[in-house]
């Protein structure tokens, strides 16, 4: 995949061969000249940046080429293709300038006469899918690989789409107590091309049957996946990401970091358990214990995991509401503070009442945090000044949406997309957060605490950290012979 970006933009010249549609004549140096200079201007250095740009692209187009050749420049590479024979000057140019946003992207195309348009076009999702299959291809691609990409007479198409009730069993401490974690559903979207889409959600497959039948046949870059729920969403994006040799963050932004944190957790429990598990996460190199708290002892808790963990060892404090009124959370908080260990209190009061996260906020300078599910919910807490922190659920474009109202307001965030998920939503999650600033909280995504997880490679955990995949789509492995383990009917 070569897709070189600078000062935010992506920039690519393709050449292809005339026998693909449309056929267009080859712009003159001073037409392409013109492209550059409009919608290159970002990327290139100077005027005699844009001049060797010019002249690379006169030097290349009518010579023979097997795959593709490249340029480097100091503002990218420059990526041509051709057929296996010389194509004379006469090839389809396709000049793009864009810039991710949330699902669009800006392409200055050039018209029918070979010239620049001078007009921006906010492309629908199809399109954004065929310029990426347009510019992404790595290695020569074979003939039935052009037509499929480029020729619409022969779409890729869905063949099957299998979905799976997976039920892993908790870890003992955690089943001790719940012996079962929700009812998940596994897809598995097959195309005719040989790409396949993973995809993760709650619920039984029963309820997902007449979405997946609806889908067989249709071509799966021509549908938004943003459009779709779970699990088809996370797989569609993951054919799409394969299909264009991306890694699937690439369809939410540019990348800030290559790895993303994540909490230990225990549900509620006795204290001497809970002290117990937070040893085994601070042993397996994690440094933040989430922890579904309950007023009676969770002060008796924080101390016996701080012996436990060590002072370095943090607690998050998720009360789900449980401390419900604002004495009851201050007189918390004010026997909690002296420990040193207590990252953040989240919903600790009643979240129908704004006013007493912020009456709380001002009696502890334990952070105070809010699990919000819209950017509505984010927005009335920024105006109400009554968070220091917030957690994130919703749809993953939600998330994204959330994240930018609080990283306007310099609040940091974290993620919980899947929660108490397998390895498949998990990874979507991770691309997620790789794309948001503002991300910088470990996220509530929890595969360990299960007995097995359903990737077999392709998703890194490392003391508290996931790595981001890089390879094209979800960039994961599913271990089938797991799935088939745990498959429940």
């Amino acid at each position: 995949m070569r897709v070189n970006a600078h000062a935010g933009f992506v920039t690519s010249i393709v050449c292809t061969a005339s026998s693909l549609t449309p056929r267009l004549d080859l712009p003159a140096a001073e037409d392409i000249s013109h492209g550059l200079s409009f919608c290159g201007r970002r990327v290139g250095d100077s005027d005699d940046d844009l001049a060797d740009l010019v002249e690379d692209v006169r030097i290349f187009v009518g010579r023979a080429a097997v795959g593709f050749e490249s340029v480097p420049r100091r503002f990218g590479e420059v990526h041509l293709r051709g057929s296996e024979r010389s194509i004379d000057g006469h090839c389809t140019v396709g000049l793009v300038a864009h810039q991710i946003f949330i699902g669009h992207i800006r392409h200055y195309p050039f018209g029918t006469n070979g010239r620049i348009a001078p007009d921006p076009i906010v492309l629908d999702w199809t399109a954004l899918t065929s310029m990426a299959m347009l510019h992404t291809y790595s290695e020569c691609p074979s003939a039935r690989q052009l037509n499929h990409t480029h020729r619409e007479d022969r779409p890729m198409k869905i063949a099957q789409i299998e979905l799976f009730e997976v039920d892993i069993p908790p870890i003992p401490p955690i089943a001790k107590y719940s012996p079962k974690i929700f009812e998940l559903t596994l897809c598995r979207i097959h195309t005719d091309e040989g790409l396949i889409g993973i995809g993760e959600a709650h619920g039984k497959p029963a309820n997902f049957v007449a979405q997946a039948d609806a889908y067989t046949g249709q071509d799966p870059l021509a549908l938004d996946p943003f459009a779709q729920p779970e699990p088809f969403e996370c797989a569609l994006l993951d054919i799409a990401g394969q299909a264009a040799g991306l890694p699937l963050y690439r369809f939410f932004g540019a990348k800030v970091r290559d790895k993303v944190a994540v909490s230990y957790w225990s549900r509620p429990m006795e204290p001497h358990e809970t002290a117990a598990e937070a040893e085994a996460g601070a042993r397996m190199g994690f440094s933040c214990h989430k922890l579904k708290a309950r007023p009676w002892n969770i002060v008796e808790t924080v101390r016996l995991m701080r012996e436990s963990a060590g002072p370095d060892y943090t607690v998050g404090i998720d009360p789900n509401q449980n401390f419900r009124l604002v004495h009851i959370a201050a007189r918390l908080a004010h026997e909690l503070e002296p420990f040193g260990t207590v990252a953040n209190f989240e919903n600790p009061v009643l979240k129908t009442h704004y006013e007493w996260f912020r009456l709380l906020r001002e009696k502890t300078h334990i952070p105070i945090a809010l699990h919000a599910n819209s950017a509505a919910q984010v927005l009335a807490a920024t105006k109400a000044e009554c968070i220091d922190y917030v957690n994130l659920s919703g749809s993953a474009l939600e998330i994204r949406q959330a994240a930018a109202v609080a990283e306007a307001a310099d609040i940091p965030c974290w993620v919980q997309l899947g929660g108490l998920c397998m390895g498949v939503k998990t990874a979507y999650s991770v691309h997620l957060q790789a794309t948001i600033p503002n991300a910088t909280l470990p996220c509530d995504e929890l595969p360990f605490v299960r007995v097995a997880d359903v990737l077999a490679e392709g998703l890194g955990l490392k003391n508290g950290h996931f790595t981001v995949p890089e390879k094209p789509g979800l960039g994961v492995t599913l271990d089938m012979a797991v799935v088939e383990k745990y498959r429940v009917g």
